[in-house]
């Protein structure tokens, strides 16, 4: 801070120095100090002297430049490709885990009707079980249609006593089939990294053989 010295009877004037918060330059700014002391504000004066702009030159302003946000939006779409993925395989992997009870009371309810009728049941409506609630049954097809895209169904070969009950995912990314034998399969559709990655974090095994053309074939431990 300078202090000037003017005659007696003047107005004696301080020149204070502050510095700008948003750029750190330096502005020098012109008090009243007699009448800031008369007043008792100059205690204050730091807090309530107004920042002028330096004179003869526009004030200069903080902000990003065009480069540097685009490699801000860069960095985030990369992100998000990466990401999204990966999040979206993580919850399949849940969803596919809750499936697994389901399949397996199917199957239980298909074991009592045989115990009971000698022959495997064709469709879900002579089963006693109770399936999650939002499903649709189309007779004509035999299965349980969800609003997802997802079903169930059922299988019964003509030929011999083997059954089945199956889950298959929105677009057949993954099919979940059970047999009455006790085996277990995982098939994960040509391509689809999703639906391999299901089939594995379920503990499925590759087949070396008997996959479908359309699916690979996983067995469940």
């Amino acid at each position: 801070m300078t202090t000037k010295n003017t005659r007696r009877g003047e107005t004696q004037k301080t020149e204070n120095v502050v510095i700008c918060p948003p750029c750190g330059e330096s502005v020098a700014v012109a008090t009243k100090e007699g009448q800031n002391r008369k007043k008792g504000l100059w205690p204050l004066l730091p807090r309530l002297t107004a920042v002028l702009p330096p004179q003869g030159r526009e004030m200069t302003t903080c902000g990003f430049t065009l480069i540097e946000l685009l490699v801000v939006v860069l960095i985030i779409g990369i992100l998000a490709a990466v990401a999204v993925p990966q999040y979206q395989v993580v919850v399949e992997k849940s969803r596919a885990a809750t499936r697994l009870p389901i399949l397996k009371s199917i199957l239980v309810a298909q074991q009592s009707y045989f115990m009971a009728n000698g022959e495997y049941a064709v469709d879900f409506e002579t089963l006693d079980i109770s399936m999650p609630a939002g499903g649709t049954f189309n007779k004509e097809k035999n299965k349980i249609i969800y609003p997802q895209g997802y079903f169930y169904d059922l299988w019964r070969s003509s030929v011999t006593d083997a059954t089945s009950v199956r889950f298959v995912s929105d677009g057949a990314t993954y099919i979940l089939e059970f047999f009455n034998t006790g085996t277990r399969k995982c098939y994960a559709k040509k391509g689809s990294i999703k639906g391999k990655k299901v089939c594995q974090a379920l503990g499925g095994q590759q087949e070396t053989d008997g996959a479908s053309t359309s699916h690979d074939g996983y067995d469940l431990l």
